[in-house]
């Protein structure tokens, strides 16, 4: 019987840090904010485009 593991990815939206960094015209880091999309663990949240890897 084969099982399916999900493999968690870096979110490419903060490259897998968890924050965003805001910067301001100059760029000049002014605030890091937590990441929205993985809400600050750095990976892709799961079910959202992770890799799905069977056993063999």
């Amino acid at each position: 019987m084969k099982k399916n593991k999900i493999i968690d990815q870096i979110c490419p939206h903060c490259q897998g840090k968890g924050y965003t960094e805001i910067r301001d015209c100059s760029g000049e880091i002014q605030r890091e904010e937590t990441c929205v999309f993985c809400v600050g663990t750095g990976n892709r949240e799961q079910g959202t485009d992770n890799k799905l890897i069977t056993d063999n």
